[in-house]
């Protein structure tokens, strides 16, 4: 599910549990991994969180009809470090939360401030990190149609070349929206 509520500006969703969005590490986790000659530090270059593995969320506010992310939430757990059994050099953990390191200081919901696609997160148990934030998924067609009436499009000067214009927009924007369907 696309996430269609946005606070501090027009790039920042909130994230929430319906949402397909996901964290990626920006630095390689480095976990204990067995060995015959015992464990041998590796580092696990992509490490995945889910925001659909939300935990501690809102209660009694809702963004898409889902729990949202705030101050104390976590994205139970990481994957992508499964063979690190051993346990992290820092965390000794491996396969832990992502928990958020920044948020919004001015949006709260059940009075804690409210997570958002660029905020950052401690990932595995604070084994490594994501600086990037969350990944929104992709825009899918038909799912955020672009309202333009071009019926109301009128302009005087350059008619015939804003004429063209105008048409080649529209036929962007109706193919744009059909292809949801």
């Amino acid at each position: 599910m696309s996430v269609t509520v946005k606070i501090n500006g027009t790039m920042n969703g909130i994230v929430h549990k319906g949402s397909s969005d996901f964290a990626m590490s920006t630095a390689p986790d480095v976990c204990k991994t067995p060995s015959p000659g015992g464990p041998v530090p590796i580092p696990y270059p992509i490490i995945i969180s889910n925001a659909s593995d939300l935990a501690n969320g809102t209660t009694t506010v809702t963004a898409d009809g889902n729990s949202c992310a705030i101050k104390g939430s976590e994205l139970s757990r990481c994957s992508g470090d499964e063979a690190g059994t051993a346990g992290g050099v820092v965390s000794s953990t491996f396969m832990k939360e992502a928990t958020w390191i920044t948020y919004s200081f001015d949006v709260k919901m059940d009075g804690a401030n409210v997570c958002r696609f660029s905020d950052k997160l401690k990932m595995n148990h604070g084994n490594t990190i994501c600086m990037a934030g969350i990944i929104p998924d992709v825009c899918k067609a038909g799912s955020n149609p672009l309202i333009i009436k071009c019926s109301d499009y009128k302009e005087e000067r350059n008619k015939e070349k804003r004429e063209c214009d105008i048409k080649c927009m529209c036929a962007k924007c109706l193919a744009m929206n059909k292809q949801g369907d």
